[in-house]
Order: C-alpha cells, then sequence, then structure tokens
C-alpha cells in the first residue's frame, strides 16, 4: 500500500512540476509557441540554393526506364494444405502476380 501511495504521489508531482516553466510565470494556451526548425536562411542563400537546385536538376525524361526482374515471394503460413486451414493456392498466387505486372506496365516510362 506505501508502495502504491508513493508512486501517485511520484505521478502528481511529476505532473504538477514537469513544465520547464512550471512555478516561474504564468503560462497560458496562448503563450506556448509550437516548436519549429530553429535554422534560418537569408534571402540570399535561399537564391543561391535555388539556382544551384536548377542548374543541377536533372530531368525525368533523360534517365532511361530500365527493366528489372524481381523475384517475388509469398510467404503462405497456414495450418494445413486447405483452403480452410489457411492454404492460398498456387493459382491465386500466380493470378496476383499477373494483376501486379499490369498495374506496374507503365511504370518507369
Amino acid at each position: 500500500m506505501l508502495f502504491s501511495a508513493s508512486v501517485v504521489v511520484s505521478l502528481l508531482f511529476t505532473a504538477a512540476f514537469g513544465h520547464p516553466l512550471a512555478g516561474l510565470v504564468n503560462v497560458t494556451d496562448t503563450d506556448i509557441v509550437p516548436r519549429a526548425c530553429g535554422t534560418f536562411i537569408s534571402d540570399d542563400e535561399l537564391m543561391a540554393a535555388e539556382a544551384h537546385f536548377a542548374a543541377n536538376k536533372v530531368e525525368p525524361s533523360s534517365l532511361a526506364p530500365l527493366a528489372a526482374t524481381l523475384n517475388i515471394y509469398f510467404h503462405v503460413v497456414s495450418r494445413d494444405s486447405s483452403v480452410a486451414g489457411g492454404n492460398v493456392p498456387d493459382s491465386q498466387i500466380a493470378d496476383q502476380i499477373t494483376v501486379m505486372n499490369e498495374a506496374f506496365s507503365g511504370s518507369g516510362n
């Protein structure tokens, strides 16, 4: 019982004094500013970075489409070799590969 009480008191203490400004100032919801990146970039640095990006941009059309053969593995975990036992027939797996090949046939162009 003493352990439970000490845990509760510890949690209440942490909640009450967990905020960095707790007890120092009266903080309201309007005073809380969300965190953001602290890095500042000047307009000149931004323009130089944009110019560098534009000079080094690679157009997607200049990238040659590559054909690749991927090995596809389906891991079937089942109780037994029956469909009721969770097995997936080879024909269903072949059908799924056909669907994926058709869906991705235009990619890379």
